[in-house]
């Protein structure tokens, strides 16, 4: 399964209350909070690369977990990687490298449910482990950083999550080079924390220098070179810098249809992109045309009742309120809180 379409769009469940208001705020705060998953989802793919081989119920149960995250089933994640912490725990003589993990991807259940204080104590446990070892794995060293970063981040304490993000630069630099795709990523996220703190000039380079490196390691057609150019292309918009960021989606869309099949999850994500934009500057009826396409693209991979459809109805819903359309924008809403509340009460039986 490629990387970006589990990881760019996630479903985050949460209870809210029936008016038009209310429904719109839970709309945006689902689409805000798929946001800051994608990141730490990546991580859990690559920390997925070293779960084989402790044990069989090891293995089985963070496959497990892992699916539930996929799903936005946090809550029952929480507790089976509790399990799974237990199991390395005590097998810890055998490998430490295990626990590290088994924190690491614990801590990443409960930043998800934004109990970052939880979070960072595990987090700084996986952080010793992975510095005490002896023979460091630059790479797991490199991950935990992150994620320590990212928890910082969400907390908007950004003098802490900074040097973070370097040190995990400068280890995947002397551990692969400058230019391979791992460091990309790197550059990737300090530029989003730069770019959260309105530190435009600083943020810019960095995602141009990533998008460069992945174009000549991976290809122009490669996933993460559109995942980029749609993150640069968002990055231009929030500064209404509107052509170049038009450009950039339109050039991301050119090669997804191209390259892979229009129903692919990727394309929608795109399209709800080049939509947000089109509507941020008033062209409303450029802005429904793609976003119903990327909500039928979706429909017709995923079904009505998905929720990964939860988006897509609230960008459209969104648009129609925004433009006076409320009752349409109602319907939406209410349609999307229903989808989101059957998730909700999945995961909390």
């Amino acid at each position: 399964m490629d990387m970006h379409q589990t990881l760019t769009r996630h479903f985050y469940a949460y209870k809210g209350s029936k008016n038009l208001h209310d429904l719109k705020e839970e709309a945006v705060m689902i689409r805000n909070k798929l946001k800051l998953l994608f990141f730490s989802l990546f991580v859990l793919t690559a920390s997925m690369g070293f779960s084989q081989g402790l044990n069989a119920e090891w293995d089985s149960l963070d496959q497990q977990a892992w699916s539930l995250c996929e799903n936005g089933k946090y809550s029952q994640a929480i507790a089976i990687r509790k399990k799974v912490l237990e199991i390395a725990e005590k097998n810890n003589s055998t490998d430490h490298k295990y626990v590290a993990i088994s924190l690491n991807n614990l801590a990443l259940a409960y930043k998800d449910q934004e109990q970052y204080v939880l979070a960072e104590s595990l987090l700084k446990q996986a952080l010793t482990i992975n510095e005490k070892a002896s023979n460091p794995n630059p790479h797991s060293l490199a991950i935990v950083l992150n994620n320590l970063a990212a928890v910082y981040q969400c907390q908007k304490k950004y003098a802490l999550a900074e040097p973070l993000y370097k040190h995990e630069i400068a280890i995947m630099e002397k551990a692969l080079g400058p230019n391979h795709p791992d460091v990309a990523n790197c550059l990737i996220s300090l530029a989003g924390l730069y770019k959260s703190q309105g530190c435009f000039a600083l943020a810019e380079p960095l995602y141009q220098h990533a998008l460069t490196i992945q174009e000549k390691a991976l290809g122009p057609k490669h996933s993460d070179v559109i995942s980029s150019l749609n993150t640069l292309a968002f990055f231009y918009q929030t500064q209404k810098h509107y052509a170049q960021a038009e450009a950039l989606y339109k050039r991301a869309l050119d090669i997804q249809e191209k390259v892979h099949e229009p129903e692919q999850f990727p394309i929608s994500t795109t399209l709800s992109n080049l939509a947000g934009l089109y509507e941020s500057q008033g062209q409303y009826s450029k802005a429904e045309s793609i976003f119903k396409r990327a909500l039928i693209i979706d429909e017709k991979i995923y079904g009505p009742d998905h929720p990964i459809v939860v988006e897509d109805l609230g960008n459209l819903a969104e648009l129609y309120d925004s433009h006076g359309r409320h009752a349409s924008a109602k319907t939406l809403f209410a349609r999307a809180k229903t989808i989101n509340d059957k998730a909700f009460s999945q995961d909390n039986p």
